[in-house]
């Protein structure tokens, strides 16, 4: 992607691209509200390992960190040191040209790791296993073991194209056929691997990417199946969430001074009523503005496009896809499934951030102010949140709280196969359309390998089909993103009408490093579901511990 969002820098060492979900980017984001990087974004993620190095490295030159926080930077210092430096002294490999000390807790530790002036490889094996569990009523009572053996490969050549690979596989080694069922639903990992799918005990899966960047990053191309992450949100993001299942894509990025554009087009799985599709294929593209250290905005525009394997009309990087959509010479312009919404970040002062973001789901000017059932064309999202750092006073607390309100059918739409969705998962938020929420979350950092995160969120929805007795569709409240027939109906929509139901979820995760890249994560939650509609509730207890080690 973008070496940096708003600023240029040389372009050397790794070029190959940071996980989206690598915790390493909450760290960033504080120290971009802390004031101390504040050309830091991130609206538009995974950024290259370089990026991210140049971002820690200017961190530590910084004199107004707290003991945790600077700790932190020199965890983060050791594991990306080759990236800032060039310089092979911060790690040690089982095999290959830098031999040392596994045990050694000051450096990043590789199965193989070769580095000369042209070129790097590192290789790490990632060994895991995970125990997860619930005790309740939607769930019902399950525990499932499942272990997994991993290949990561990546390395920069020429200090040009960067590379990365990494292969997972696993099995259930303990559990029932129906703690298959509560893995699949609690695991969007498991959910969206077909042999899980079909018979619930192994699973295989990988992402990887190859990428070329320009001397001083101001051009790069990315060709490969990740995850990525667009959008302001703090909590959860309405136009690209890195919760959303990975892809397979092409990518464009440019970036000049405070100004950053992308553009990409990949492939989806989709399916119409379980019946999957031959191709479902999305293009993307966002500009992002940065105006000063305090204020940024950012426009987002995609199009998903169902059965037709590929379409120049949408592979143009510079072109208004709603126009290009309309002009396609298509005898239907509602096959596919355009969306455009806009961004905005205000650091008001240091240690509070505030974003909007608005989002527009098949716009019609010409109907946008109609109370009648035409006016279901238009449908909108809406959020609006706040990231307070060093929170009451407490220096390594970070709170957040944000608001979300979806529309009936937004993310669906009138044909199935062009929902915005990835195997039936939601790419953007995973609010159901036609509800609201208010999540609030803290994130504290007991010790620099030691954090523990706290997120309450309570929901409202609405959801129902209903259908004559000859099975006739008669209204669609339009709470279901996978079913969106029904959405231009006699009937305005109206917001949480329908099956009303509110739920509230407590979240508690513990993350430590235990040693140096063996990690520990436990996690539970506590679900409550108020069904209004039938007067009625039911609750779950869900538990997950697991634990994972890369050497």
């Amino acid at each position: 992607m973008i070496a940096s969002l708003f600023i240029i820098k040389r372009a050397e060492c790794q070029i190959e691209l940071v996980p989206a979900e690598h915790p390493v980017y909450e760290f960033l984001k504080k120290m971009q509200v802390e004031g101390v990087i504040p050309e830091y974004s991130s609206a538009n993620l995974p950024l290259s390992r370089k990026a991210v190095g140049n971002y820690i490295d200017k961190i530590l030159s910084s004199r107004n960190l707290s003991a945790i926080e600077s700790k932190l930077a020199k965890e983060y210092f050791t594991e990306f040191y080759y990236d800032i430096r060039k310089d092979p002294s911060r790690y040690t490999s089982i095999f290959g040209t830098k031999r040392g000390n596994l045990f050694s807790d000051e450096k990043f530790r590789y199965l193989y790791g070769f580095t000369d002036t042209n070129a790097s490889f590192f290789l790490n094996t990632i060994v895991g296993f995970e125990v997860s569990g619930n005790e309740g009523d939607s769930l019902l009572n399950n525990t499932a073991t499942i272990s997994d053996l991993g290949l990561l490969a990546r390395g920069t050549l020429y200090d040009k194209v960067g590379y990365s690979i990494n292969i997972q596989a696993g099995k259930k080694v303990a559990g029932t056929s129906e703690s298959s069922e509560f893995l699949k639903m609690t695991n969007t990992t498991l959910r969206t691997d077909r042999e899980f799918a079909l018979h619930g005990n192994y699973y295989m899966n990988y992402r990887g990417h190859a990428r070329y960047q320009t001397p001083g990053g101001f051009l790069s191309l990315t060709a490969g199946h990740e995850k990525i992450s667009i959008g302001s949100g703090y909590i959860s993001k309405l136009f690209f969430s890195k919760d959303a299942p990975p892809f397979s894509f092409i990518k464009l990025d440019l970036s000049y001074k405070k100004f950053a554009y992308s553009f990409f087009y990949g492939s989806l799985r989709g399916d119409s009523l379980g019946v999957e599709l031959k191709s479902k294929n999305i293009a993307g593209h966002r500009l992002d503005v940065n105006f000063s250290d305090k204020f940024r905005a950012g426009f987002y525009e995609s199009i998903v496009i169902s059965n037709d394997p590929f379409n120049f009309s949408f592979f143009n990087p510079f072109s208004f896809l709603t126009s290009a959509d309309l002009n396609s010479g298509a005898k239907e312009t509602t096959l596919n499934n355009t969306l455009m919404g806009i961004d905005l970040e205000y650091v008001p002062f240091k240690n509070l951030s505030i974003q909007a973001t608005f989002l527009i789901d098949d716009l019609n000017l010409s109907t946008i102010s109609d109370t009648s059932y035409v006016g279901n064309e238009n449908k909108f999202g809406y959020q609006l949140g706040m990231l307070w750092n060093k929170a009451f006073t407490i220096a390594n607390l970070a709170f957040k709280v944000e608001y979300t309100r979806l529309d009936p059918f937004i993310y669906s739409h009138r044909t199935n196969k062009s929902t915005y969705t990835n195997w039936g998962i939601s790419l953007g938020s995973q609010l159901p359309p036609n509800s609201d929420e208010i999540a609030l979350e803290t994130d504290l950092w007991l010790s620099s390998r030691i954090n523990i995160n706290c997120n309450y969120t309570f929901q409202r929805s609405a959801f129902g089909i209903i259908f004559d007795e000859s099975g006739k569709l008669l209204y669609n409240f339009g709470g279901d993103i996978n079913y969106g027939f029904g959405d231009y109906n006699i009937i305005k929509n109206r917001f949480l009408n329908g099956n009303r139901i509110n739920k509230s979820f407590f979240t508690l995760n513990l993350n430590a490093q235990l040693l140096r890249q063996l990690y520990l994560n436990v996690m539970y939650r506590y679900s409550y579901y108020d069904l209004l509609y039938a007067n009625g509730n039911f609750s779950d207890n869900t538990f997950k511990f697991g634990v994972k080690f890369h050497i």
